[in-house]
């Protein structure tokens, strides 16, 4: 046997291995791809009502009052607090409404302390 013919029969070899650990890893995904699939669903596919019962709604901002202090908004969600500064809005120096509550207040030279 010459050198040769025995580098052809190696990389013969080699190039078989390959084709067989490519072949089995190819069957090896398929395979899971097909167990995953038996367990998994699309989204789009499930119906509203399984949905809605696994559905979460936000409700931070639900029961929330804003309010315009200096041109910024400013959220509330206690309902006591916010009608204590709705109260407090047209006598307050620093102006919850903004610019305009401010020169009112000076004008009428009514101011309100804040604690």
């Amino acid at each position: 046997m010459e050198i040769w013919d025995y580098e052809k029969k190696v990389q013969h070899k080699f190039e078989s291995y390959c084709k067989k650990v490519v072949k089995r890893k190819l069957f090896d995904i398929y395979r899971q791809v097909k167990r995953r699939s038996k367990h998994e669903v699309v989204f789009s596919d499930v119906p509203e009502q399984e949905l809605l019962k696994i559905a979460v709604t936000d409700e931070y901002l639900k029961n929330e009052h804003t309010f315009n202090v200096l041109g910024e908004f400013v959220g509330v969600s206690d309902a006591d607090v916010a009608e204590a500064l709705h109260t407090l809005a047209p006598v307050c120096p620093y102006g919850l409404a903004g610019q305009k509550n401010r020169q009112k207040t000076k004008e009428t030279k009514t101011y309100a302390k804040i604690l």
